[in-house]
């Protein structure tokens, strides 16, 4: 496998094509454009790139920066063997598509596209030249170009969906065919494409546990109290099972969640022709609509086919995932803090309505643990109108009884019953969309629900979505069984850069619209409501700064008026991160009096290595008069390797102003984390000690036996690498077969290393959509063991402990050396010559073409035998043969074999020519 380094020279090297050959006339001279770059060097990426599921490259060369995302079109092109040539003198990239009658082109100097004819007017950065070739926005790429792009920075992935058969896949399934599609063949710098990890779900599997037991001690009563959650992960009656069990502040039992589920990015396997993404039994949550209903959670069933990692830009985006006792989660999209949860009540976190851009997103989660754990989960939405390829259908179904469990331990209190909206209900929702080509397609969907207070009722959608002119628009319908009623128009996309969303609803009758924030309210429901939401970079001091802006305006039936606006932005300054934003709000009319606020919130995060992880943060009101609401102050460091130290304080501003002090000190374990704990609250004068342990464990597949580890495995998938030599190419590890000891593996982020046996545990690796775990073949010292498949590609499910090997065969090289008699009895190396290395099933298994002297040396040889043989189309053309093939052979051992000469000589029916 190619070194990083390796992969940057060859991606430069390949870059840039040479222009077209010139024409007879001498052109104009075009001047030069020069606009400055959306990115730096330190924004460049490279991306494993597939396309409709095949594989095309690990090294497609991009830079990701705020302003966007940028790829080469010309690398583009020639991996999806489209007609389309980047000529650097004239700033253009030009040529068809598919068929010559579709033209195409870019011009940098006219700030302009053409596309069949059609013209589409370029801003600054859309596109821009570096080093002989054209990057263009993923967004301007997709619209011109027959396919959509999904990519996902915090996995390095660009996913190409075409929108039409391209030609490229003509090639591959001829190249798939051939014998010969090896890594000899490929040139022995060819990269593995990450293979797909056979996780089968059994009938059932030895879960995965994460306990957290606590006690403590305090001076006012209960004077001690003990709780403790346990997570189990794992495989049952073919599908992942989750449990969530936590007690009370005496140790009573007092909440469980029980969850099965199946997942499948691909829609394969789950269902058989429906192609399910996702299928829930438990406690799930059901899908949402356009208008009227929104997601909602309790025990029932969940199943859809809809990409996973693609979202509608006019519906709401739900983001939900377990929170581990003590942590907090912040929300980051496009690296603007949309929001943070902290020790909920459930065990689980919950961002709704999460607004995102038009187009590619970063979404980051980032987690800190109550030991100063920090650890990342990143992912790329991609984000238009979600309109499907003619033909296809996508569809969600939910049904769950609201806010209820699927074993309720202890009856829900009346008085939290009020704040849990339809508690018990029956709600049952229904999405179905359908892609007509060009662009367009219909969705439909239906619900019954209960609002919060008057009776049932049932209710209907119908929308289309269009792409016009490079926007997305959505024009939606909606009725219910009380006679109300709805109507929708909604336009998305870019602007100048600038991502645009924008949304008109107006409701009659009564209509309860719970995607609204003021919807669900029955006495006074909403008339009309419309939001715009833009994200821009504005720069300012020599950086670009991000900003998030949303307004909405409603209006209710009973003529209040409420105007709010927010404005986020997140940026770097002197080693901080902060983050900032500004909300107001106005309400005006309906009889009553004018109302305003305004306010909000700044947090500053620290992140210094090895010394002091800093956060602190402080909300405030700027109107109806200034003043601070509240602050908190978080220190966390790390003293040695095995001891952490926690420093917090929080103070709460106001007529009841209290100050919350905690200290704690962690000792890290191999298995667990022992930390004592202390609190104390200036209100109520509570001085609380106390002690918690964490702990995990799992089934290690290849000890037969549990082994403990420290928390997170019941919540992630987690891998158990076994590296090893396969001296019988069997391609599985049989008895005395040796290990290969000190792999690097890299995954989300941490590498561990093989033992003596050769194995190592990846474990706690989330349980985002896809994953990927990846070894470092030069972390081996001995030249001659060879890795065929360094990356593989996995689904992580909770507790699921998955098996991946990484099966090395030693290789052998040699050089082989072609001579040649010109006549004068004086042999000399033939150059340019191609050779084969013809394997014992008369298969390629390496070719290439002599360097200057005649040598070429054939590295990455299986043991085994072989012959060597010329290429038969530049045999025939030059009417040469070899007089004989030695035969080669390479030891079991590996290593070098020497220097085979073969002797070339004109073929015997060219000889008297």
């Amino acid at each position: 496998m190619m070194t990083p380094a390796q992969r940057a020279v060859i991606m430069v090297a390949c870059m840039t094509l040479p222009a077209a050959p010139a024409a007879a006339a001498a052109e104009p001279s075009i001047a030069p454009v020069t606009h400055s770059l959306p990115f730096t060097d330190a924004d460049f990426v490279l991306l494993q790139t597939d396309a409709d599921g095949i594989a095309l490259t690990d090294a497609l060369g991009g830079y990701s920066s705020r302003a966007g995302l940028y790829l080469p079109v010309g690398e583009l092109a020639r991996l999806l063997d489209l007609a389309i040539y980047v000529d650097p003198a004239k700033q253009t990239a030009s040529g068809w598509i598919v068929t010559e009658t579709r033209t195409f082109e870019i011009s940098l100097p006219r700030n302009s596209a053409k596309v069949e004819g059609r013209e589409v007017k370029l801003q600054p950065a859309d596109a821009v030249l570096l080093d002989g070739e054209m990057y263009v926005r993923a967004e301007l790429a997709q619209r011109l170009l027959p396919f959509s792009l999904v990519a996902d920075l915090g996995e390095l992935t660009l996913q190409i969906r075409s929108r039409e058969e391209l030609p490229f896949k003509a090639r591959m399934s001829r190249l798939n065919r051939s014998n010969s599609l090896n890594r000899g063949l490929l040139g022995t710098d060819a990269i593995p494409h990450a293979a797909e990890l056979d996780q089968p779900y059994r009938f059932f599997s030895p879960p995965s546990v994460d306990l957290t037991l606590r006690g403590e001690l305090g001076n006012r009563a209960p004077h001690t109290g003990g709780s403790y959650d346990i997570r189990l992960g794992g495989d049952l009656l073919y599908a992942g099972f989750q449990l969530f069990a936590a007690s009370d502040q005496q140790g009573r039992l007092d909440s469980m969640r029980v969850l099965f589920e199946r997942k499948d990015p691909k829609g394969a396997g789950i269902a058989g022709p429906f192609g399910l993404t996702r299928f829930n039994i438990g406690d799930t949550q059901s899908p949402g609509l356009a208008m009227g209903a929104e997601s909602a959670t309790g025990r029932g069933l969940f199943l859809t086919s809809e990409a996973l990692e693609q979202a509608n830009i006019f519906d709401r985006t739900d983001l939900r995932g377990e929170l581990p006792s003590g942590y907090q989660v912040e929300l980051y999209v496009n690296e603007v803090l949309r929001g943070s949860a902290l020790n909920t009540p459930d065990g689980r976190y919950a961002f709704t309505e999460v607004p995102l851009s038009y187009g590619s997103n970063q979404v980051r989660l980032v987690f800190y643990g109550p030991r100063g754990e920090r650890r990342e989960e990143a992912r790329r939405i991609n984000v238009d109108g979600n309109q499907l390829a003619a033909g296809k259908t996508t569809f969600s179904l939910g049904i769950i009884e609201e806010s209820r469990q699927v074993v309720e331990v202890t009856p829900v209190p009346e008085a939290v019953r009020l704040f849990l909206p339809g508690f018990g209900q029956t709600r049952l929702v229904a999405r179905m969309s359908h892609g007509l080509g060009s662009g367009f397609t219909v969705n439909a969907g239906a619900a019954h629900l209960s609002p919060p207070t008057g009776d049932g009722r049932t209710l209907f959608n119908a929308g289309l979505v269009a792409s016009l002119g490079g926007y997305s628009t959505q024009i939606d319908g909606a009725w219910d069984t009380n006679h109300a009623h709805a109507v929708a128009l909604g336009i998305a996309g870019r602007l100048a850069g600038v991502s645009l969303v924008a949304r008109h609803t107006e409701y009659g009758g009564g209509f309860i619209d719970e995607v609204q924030p003021r919807g669900a309210i029955l006495d006074t429901p909403l008339q009309r409501a419309t939001t715009i939401r833009s994200d821009f970079g504005v720069r300012f001091a020599q950086r670009i700064l991000p900003l998030a802006l949303t307004i909405r305006r409603d209006e209710m039936a009973m003529g209040r008026k409420y105007l709010l606006g927010s404005v986020r932005s997140s940026f770097a300054a002197g080693g901080y991160l902060i983050s900032t934003g500004i909300d107001a709000q106005r309400e005006s009319g309906g009889g009553e009096a004018t109302m305003s606020r305004v306010g909000g919130g700044t947090e500053l995060t620290r992140l210094a290595g090895a010394g002091w992880q800093l956060r602190a943060g402080v909300s405030y009101e700027f109107q109806p008069k200034f003043e601070l609401s509240s602050a908190n102050f978080t220190a966390d460091r790390q003293l040695t390797d095995r001891f952490a130290l926690r420093l917090a304080a929080a103070h709460y501003f106001g007529p009841n102003a209290t100050t919350a002090i905690q200290a704690g000190l962690t000792r890290r374990l191999d298995f667990a984390y022992l930390t004592l704990n202390s609190a104390y609250s200036t209100a109520t004068r509570d001085l609380r000690i106390g002690m918690q342990v964490s702990l995990g464990g799992l089934f290690d597949p290849f000890r037969r036996r549990y082994r403990l580890t420290p928390p997170g495995s019941g919540v992630g998938g987690n891998i158990v690498v076994q590296a090893f030599e396969d001296a019988n190419g069997s391609g599985t590890r049989d008895a005395g077969e040796a290990a290969v000891v000190g792999l690097k593996v890299l995954n989300t982020g941490r590498t561990v290393s093989t033992d003596v046996n050769g194995r190592a545990l990846a474990a706690a690796l989330g349980s985002g959509t896809t994953g990927f775990v990846e070894a470092d073949p030069e972390s081996i010292e001995d030249p001659y063991l060879r890795l065929d498949q360094p990356r593989w590609q996995f689904v992580p499910r909770p507790g699921k402990v998955a098996i991946a090997n990484f099966v090395f065969a030693r290789g052998g090289e040699v050089t082989v050396r072609a001579e040649f008699d010109r006549g004068d009895g004086v042999r000399r190396g033939l150059s340019a010559l191609s050779l084969r290395l013809m394997n014992e099933r008369g298969e390629i298994a390496f070719e290439g073409r002599s360097e200057f002297d005649g040598s070429l040396l054939a590295a990455g040889l299986r043991p085994g035998k072989y012959r060597v043989e010329l290429d038969p189309e530049q045999a025939a053309r030059l009417g040469v043969s070899l007089e004989e093939s030695p035969e080669i052979t390479i030891a079991t051992s590996g290593g070098y074999s020497g220097q085979f000469t073969v002797r070339v000589i004109r073929s015997p029916s060219n000889r008297e020519k």
